[in-house]
C-alpha cells in the first residue's frame, strides 16, 4: 500500500490526512499528529500528549471516527491482470466499556460492475462477500485467496494477520483439520495482509485445504 490521501471524520469535523504502510505498520498522519497500527483497528498515537480533538479509548487507541481510504487489490479480469482499488470506509466507535469496535463498508468497480460489501467486522468478511459476488471470469488474486495462507487457531485481527506457508508448501497442503494444523502452525514464513500478492500465489481450492478448510 503506497502512501495515499485519506479523509478522516469525527464529531469535530473532517481532516485530510495520509495513510502509509511500511510492510509492518500502518502510519496515519492527521494534522501533524502521527498514529500507527499493526492491524488497522487500533491506531495508537506516537506521542504522549495528543490534541484533545482526537478521542482515545481504554487501549489509548483512536476512536469515534470514520476513515475513508483505498485498499489496492489485484484481480484477474477475463484472463488479464488489473490493479483496482477497494474503496473502504472504516468506522471505529467506542462501546459502553470504553473499548472500540471496527466496522467496514467497501465497494469496488470491476469491469463496469459495482460490487458493494455491507458492514463487515473484519477484512476477511469483506473479501468473502467480494468473492461471492464476483463473476466467474473475474478473480481476486491475493493472499486471502492463496492456497498457502491461513489464520491462527486463536483467531485473527481485523486486517493483516494472515499466516503465509509458502516456505512449507507441501507440508501445509497435506494438512487436514485443526490437530494437524496445530503441529505446523508456528512454522509459517511471515504474517501478511489479506490483500498482499507475491509471485508464488496459487489459487486456493474451495475445500480440504489447511485449517480454514
Amino acid at each position: 500500500m503506497e502512501k495515499q490521501t485519506v479523509l478522516y471524520q469525527d464529531q469535530n469535523g473532517a481532516i485530510e490526512g495520509s495513510l502509509n504502510y511500511d510492510g509492518e505498520l500502518l502510519h496515519l498522519q492527521l494534522s501533524g499528529v502521527n498514529f500507527s497500527s499493526k492491524f488497522m483497528d487500533g491506531f495508537s498515537p506516537e506521542i504522549k500528549d495528543v490534541n484533545p480533538r482526537f478521542q482515545l479509548d481504554g487501549h489509548n487507541d483512536l476512536t469515534n471516527f470514520t476513515l475513508q481510504f483505498n485498499l489496492p487489490m489485484r484481480f484477474l479480469v477475463i484472463g488479464k491482470v488489473e490493479f483496482l482499488n477497494l474503496a473502504c470506509e472504516l468506522s471505529v466507535q467506542k462501546d459502553e466499556d470504553n473499548y472500540s469496535r471496527p466496522f467496514l463498508r467497501c465497494k469496488i468497480q470491476v469491469n463496469d460492475i459495482e460490487i458493494n460489501m455491507p458492514t463487515a467486522g473484519t477484512i476477511e468478511s469483506a473479501i468473502e462477500q467480494l468473492n461471492a459476488q464476483l463473476p466467474q471470469n473475474i478473480k481476486f488474486i491475493g493472499c486471502y485467496n492463496c492456497r498457502f495462507s491461513d489464520y491462527s487457531i486463536y483467531g485473527q485481527q481485523f486486517w493483516g494477520s494472515m499466516l503465509c506457508f509458502k516456505n512449507i508448501k507441501v507440508t501445509y497442503s497435506q494438512v487436514n483439520g485443526k490437530d494437524e494444523y496445530m503441529e505446523i502452525m508456528d512454522n509459517f514464513d511471515r504474517p501478511v495482509p489479506e490483500s498482499h500478492y507475491c509471485s508464488e500465489f496459487e489459487e486456493r481450492p474451495k475445500t480440504h485445504t489447511g485449517y480454514r478448510g
